[in-house]
């Protein structure tokens, strides 16, 4: 099975957690102070990082720090972690619901701006499965609106993601920023979360408040170190602990390496599953080009049918799937927030997400968009045909023909159209086209004898992004239902000899050397 999500922890970890276990300090000390440090330099000499027990405790933080009134508003996206949501109301302030860009999954920043209103105190948006907001545009939106309005970015899928202006997210735009270290992140501490503080004076409250509101420093007292000083204002036990940044130390120099990896199976899924499409014309994979450079935590398709999908995933492929996310919207201790969301309730029955972390190896990926795509071509069946080549097929043809042999062939338009029509009058070609794309095609040349004819398969290629899902069989029916409806008495054709098991599974017999094949049809 191909999970979904895995936990990674580096091998140095066990002796860095033992050696923790064996000073007799566990809890927040000198691995948390160096912890903190490294994360500073790995965020390129960002020096305000806070570290925690959790990202729903540096939301829970964040919101207190801005010293909202009692049920002030907030602008919150509902297609997230409840724990994104929770934090505003722990804070008594109210929830007002932003939809969802059905391209992204991150919040609509058209509808942000049309929900900004004078009683709107802050944004809390989300970049969902790591892939960064355009915060250039929310800034701007906020700034037209009304500057004091707060920010705050729940980065917990996006560690290492790079925001539209080229600055790591966390880093890029001045607002609270809260990062998650959770089992299965990209950067895992077992449990825990990093806030990013945008001033000095919110990074010394915020050192203070996760831990009770005591100065630790203060705590030295020549007469009792046990005894605290005054407590100026109340905070929490929010803090993370030795065990925890000892985990995350020897994790961090691996994250590297784990974002490329995410990076190039995004890629590789974008290349093999961009061309498949929804019934109203969309991609089924999400647009997340738009700037900026994705932490992929997440990657997210659109595909109708997805309890049927995800049993199919599982059942059949061995592969595991999931929304992961519920729509936080429809929770009953939200009730009285309920609004409007028409983009939302349009993708929410769609989007499902497919494994992209370091243990999905490039066969596994393969793997899945296989699986993806023969779903694709069960659940759109009529979108599947052949025909007869198109003068207008020529780029895509010629690929195929590449794809084939290895040679390039570099045509002017012109010159195509002479080609192709001097091969039409003794040829037949076929192409296999899904959803607009030319995704096979096999030629079958017509032999006059003074007997029957005799058909000449020829040039017969899968797209090898196509390939595994029995397309090549239906194309050698289409060239022996064309020999037959010719009048031909057999149909023959030339094969490496590595490749001829392959015919002879499709009624085709051995003549001569056994490289060329017959197929003899039935008068």
């Amino acid at each position: 099975m191909i999970p979904l999500f895995k936990v990674f922890v580096a091998p140095e970890a066990s002796k860095a957690v033992t050696d923790v276990l064996q000073s007799g300090f566990i809890t927040q000390g000198k691995e948390v102070d160096e912890f903190e440090e490294k994360l500073s330099e790995w965020f390129e000499g960002f020096p305000r990082i806070v570290t925690l027990n959790s990202a729903t405790s540096g939301l829970t933080l964040a919101l207190r720090l801005l010293d909202l009134d009692d049920g002030d508003e907030v602008l919150c996206t509902p297609l997230t972690c409840w724990a994104s949501n929770a934090p505003v109301l722990a804070n008594r302030l109210h929830i007002k619901w932003v939809d969802v860009d059905p391209d992204t999954c991150t919040m609509d920043l058209d509808d942000l701006e049309r929900k900004l209103s004078p009683t709107t105190r802050a944004i809390l948006c989300v970049h969902w499965g790591g892939q960064p907001i355009d915060m250039d545009r929310m800034c701007a939106i906020r700034d037209a609106y009304d500057p004091s309005i707060a920010i705050v970015e729940d980065c917990a899928h996006a560690f290492g993601a790079r925001a539209h202006n080229g600055k790591l997210v966390g880093t890029s735009h001045g607002n609270l920023c809260v990062f998650s270290t959770q089992a299965i992140k990209h950067l895992t501490t077992g449990d825990g979360g990093l806030l990013f503080l945008p001033t000095e004076e919110m990074y010394r409250r915020a050192r203070l408040l996760r831990w009770y509101g005591i100065d630790r420093d203060a705590r030295k007292s020549p007469k009792d170190f046990r005894m605290e000083s005054d407590i100026v204002e109340w905070g929490y036990k929010f803090h993370m602990n030795d065990i925890a940044a000892s985990i995350g130390s020897a994790n961090l120099p691996y994250i590297v390496c784990h974002l490329e990896h995410a990076r190039s199976i995004a890629s590789y899924y974008d290349r093999s599953l961009g061309g498949l499409s929804l019934p109203n014309g969309k991609s089924v994979v999400l647009d997340n080009t738009r700037g900026g450079l994705g932490a992929f935590w997440l990657y997210t398709l659109r595909i109708p049918g997805k309890p049927e999908f995800i049993t199919y995933m599982r059942d059949t492929h061995n592969v595991m799937t999931s929304q992961v996310h519920n729509r936080n919207d429809l929770h009953s201790c939200v009730s009285a927030f309920t609004a409007d969301l028409p983009q939302l309730c349009e993708i929410v029955n769609d989007i499902v997400c497919i494994p992209i972390g370091p243990w999905v190896s490039l066969d596994d990926a393969h793997r899945i968009v296989l699986a993806i795509r023969q779903w694709c071509l069960q659940e759109n069946s009529d979108e599947l045909r052949v025909r007869s080549i198109k003068v207008e097929d020529r780029a895509a043809y010629l690929d195929l023909l590449f794809q084939l042999n290895g040679h390039r062939v570099d045509l002017t338009d012109e010159r195509w159209e002479e080609k192709l029509a001097l091969i039409l009058t003794c040829s037949r070609i076929m192409v296999l086209e899904f959803q607009g794309q030319l995704i096979g095609s096999v030629k079958v040349v017509i032999e006059e004898k003074f007997g029957d004819p005799i058909a000449h398969v020829e040039d017969m290629v899968v797209d090898q992004n196509w390939r595994g899902l029995k397309l090549g069989q239906f194309l050698i029916q289409c060239a022996l239902e064309l020999g037959a409806s010719s009048g031909c008495h057999k149909t023959v054709l030339h094969s490496k000899g590595s490749v001829a098991p392959f015919y002879l599974k499709q009624t085709f017999e051995c003549e001569g050397d056994g490289v060329s094949l017959v197929h003899r049809h039935r008068r």
